[in-house]
């Protein structure tokens, strides 16, 4: 048994195997993939993302259908805190994972401009792109801002993509990590 810190990998899968000191065999290739914990989206630079334009971030990929936007806002904390995504009315984003997770909790703040509007969803894709699901964001009674927490026990998250209605005033996504 043995450990060691390894504090500057970089953000990919590894294939590592062992050998005994005094010569005994080698052992098979065992993989492990490096992944970050969360995306805040404090590396982001404020303003509007373009239409169908991929912002990069040290965690993914972030794709708008209408103009999205990096914002600072944390009315909601601490669900959005400082910088993060703010989505325009009937869009959706998608959030394209570099390294595929079996969960991801996020911070989620909505308001629309009447109670008869459809509740802001999501839908999560694999690594192949199959849809895995899709449901309502959940927000609690009078809450207009809420942990989201998104599991797929048998098949890995690849991608996220979150859509609005019309007549959303406004989305905020923020504060995602990943497990």
């Amino acid at each position: 048994h043995w450990a060691a810190t390894l504090p500057s990998l970089a953000f990919k899968t590894y294939g590592i195997k062992a050998r005994g000191i005094l010569g005994g065999p080698e052992s098979g290739v065992r993989t492990f993939s490096v992944i970050y914990r969360g995306e805040d989206f404090e590396t982001g630079e404020l303003g509007v993302i373009p239409v169908n334009t991929a912002l990069e971030l040290p965690t993914m990929f972030v794709t708008p259908n209408k103009d999205a936007s990096v914002i600072d806002d944390s009315t909601a904390a601490p669900f959005v805190t400082m910088k993060a995504i703010s989505f325009a009315d009937d869009s959706s984003v998608r959030f394209d994972l570099k390294s595929p997770v079996n969960k991801i909790t996020f911070g989620a703040f909505a308001k629309a401009s009447s109670s008869d509007v459809e509740m802001p969803y999501l839908a999560c894709f694999d690594e192949r792109d199959a849809l895995i699901f899709q449901r309502d964001l959940v927000f609690g009674p009078g809450d207009f801002a809420a942990w989201q927490d998104v599991v797929s026990p048998d098949r890995r998250i690849k991608a996220l993509v979150l859509t609005v209605s019309p007549g959303t005033d406004w989305l905020y996504v923020d504060n995602f990590t990943f497990a």
